[in-house]
């Protein structure tokens, strides 16, 4: 069976952002609008007609951005590993992602930073629960996490835990000084000697 292609809209509009956070990562923000209708193959009036401008374009990077980020989350917060070294795999995924990206990707963070509503964050957020919640139902399922937190806590917990890693990595090279960061989530959602 053939999967059908997105419409032509979206697939334009899909392009324009690829193109956006390409020219994000090169240059920062300093980028022009014509720059970015020339980087992705567009007249200058397509590109108005998918975007007000540059800060609409910085959301929709960001949206694109946070849904792949929570695939990739997901990819590392499998059933068959303990809680902790589910977490742990993920982190350390996060370190060899950051040491690929280099630069690039706090030019990536800043801008999309300065483009986001309090909105935005939250919905964020809210992305990164929705991916930890199925992981964390199952790990309540093996008796793997602490019987009187609420999932939705521990969600959150570490969805914001996550988030202050991956800063944190922008501000040191201590490898060390995040895993901390997991440790502290794991300490708070998982029964004591579940990390032995």
């Amino acid at each position: 069976m053939q999967t059908s292609k997105p419409p032509k809209r979206q697939r334009t509009k899909q392009a324009i952002t690829e193109a956006g956070l390409t020219l994000l990562k090169q240059t920062g923000t300093a980028f022009t609008m014509d720059e970015l209708a020339l980087a992705a193959g567009v007249s200058r009036r397509t590109l108005f007609n998918h975007f007000s401008g540059k800060t609409e374009l910085l959301l929709a990077i960001g949206e694109t951005s946070e849904a792949r980020y929570c695939a990739f989350i997901d990819q590392y917060l499998g059933s068959e590993v303990k809680p902790e070294e589910a977490l742990i795999s993920l982190f350390e995924s996060i370190e060899l992602q950051w040491q690929r990206q280099g630069r690039s990707a706090g030019i990536l963070y800043d801008a999309l930073a300065q483009a986001r509503s309090s909105e935005h964050q939250a919905a964020a957020l809210q992305a990164y629960t929705d991916t930890f919640l199925p992981h964390l139902k199952l790990w309540q399922q093996q008796q793997q996490i602490h019987p009187d937190i609420e999932l939705i806590t521990a969600a959150h917990l570490l969805s914001t835990t996550l988030s202050s890693a991956v800063f944190m990595l922008r501000a040191s090279a201590d490898r060390a000084e995040y895993l901390r960061y997991v440790k502290l989530a794991c300490s708070a959602i998982l029964p004591s000697g579940a990390d032995d």
